[in-house]
């Protein structure tokens, strides 16, 4: 007998269900469900990207 058990992953190899499995359950169902990736805005100065730019710039010429 299977079940569907809804949990969270902790990192790659952990799964977190929601409750304990019941004692005649031999097999569950995984799903896994991606999360949107958040971006993040952060302000930096231009004389900095201007430095990074720079230092890309010479690795590709």
């Amino acid at each position: 007998m299977s079940a569907q058990i809804y949990g969270t992953m902790l990192d790659k190899r952990t799964l977190l269900l929601n409750r304990p499995l019941k004692s005649n359950e031999k097999e569950i169902l995984v799903k896994l469900k991606k999360e949107p990736i958040v971006k993040t805005k952060i302000d930096v100065p231009e004389d900095i990207v201007l430095e990074i730019a720079e230092k890309d710039i010479e690795e590709l010429v």
